[in-house]
């Protein structure tokens, strides 16, 4: 008899695991991070703005994934995503949108206010985060409870004078963006259906954009505190050109 109630047991466990209806209208979003149009590899020589840089930390924080389907929306408020130019795979998996027709999508970058600082409404401290949670501390993408998190490291190294030897002093660049009234949603109108089928979409970036227009050779750094530190509005241009970095969605 005990034999036949375990069986039942996971059996009942088992079909509580399926999703609803046994349909998995599970999305994923594939982000491609390239320099131009080539995948974007470390230590790796690129020209922006006509000069030579080398990109050594990219990282990236997506948070907030909102989708819309005619009047309705579908939001993902606790969805986080930590994106890496050194990793192959920077796939975000979203969650279940249902069996419907989406026509728009658009998600945060960086942290949303709500987690960022302490002040947050869901706010707690990065090191309570599980170890493979994107907001963890090991991450090392946090700052402190004020400003919070860095959303985006952006570094590397520039040939200021064109030797090509980046080891000449004042050749290094580091940009990381954050302060909550920075935060930025990226939005694309994109029409696709999910039909009790998993799916993944794609979207190219393109990190050079994130200087288009900036003189990266006279304001190499900015990590602001606040909105009254002097680098703030440099970090918040680079912020800014995040709605120029992503391209338009694609399977």
């Amino acid at each position: 008899m005990k034999k036949y109630s375990f069986l039942l047991f996971l059996a009942v466990f088992l079909f509580s695991c399926e999703p609803e209806n046994g349909k998995d209208n599970t999305l994923s979003i594939k982000f491609n991070i390239n320099s131009g149009t080539s995948p974007l590899l470390y230590n790796t020589n690129y020209t922006v703005n006509g000069l030579t840089i080398q990109y050594t930390d990219v990282r990236f924080y997506i948070s907030q994934p909102v989708f819309s389907s005619g009047a309705e929306t579908i939001e993902f408020n606790d969805a986080y995503f930590l994106g890496d130019a050194a990793s192959s795979n920077n796939t975000f998996v979203v969650g279940d949108l249902g069996k419907r027709t989406i026509d728009g999508i658009a998600f945060g970058y960086g942290v949303d206010p709500s987690r960022n600082t302490q002040a947050g409404s869901k706010a707690m401290p990065a090191y309570s985060y599980a170890l493979e949670h994107a907001l963890s501390s090991a991450n090392n993408m946090y700052w402190s409870w004020n400003p919070g998190y860095i959303w985006m490291k952006l570094e590397g190294r520039m040939d200021a004078n064109a030797d090509l030897d980046f080891s000449d002093p004042g050749e290094i660049f580091s940009i990381h963006t954050g302060v909550d009234a920075a935060y930025r949603f990226v939005s694309r109108t994109y029409v696709f259906n999910m039909n009790d089928a998993p799916k993944t979409i794609q979207v190219d970036m393109d990190i050079d954009k994130f200087f288009d227009s900036y003189n990266l050779l006279g304001t190499p750094f900015a990590h602001p505190l606040d909105t009254n530190a002097s680098d703030y509005h440099s970090m918040l241009y680079v912020q800014d050109n995040s709605n120029l970095v992503f391209g338009d969605f694609y399977e």
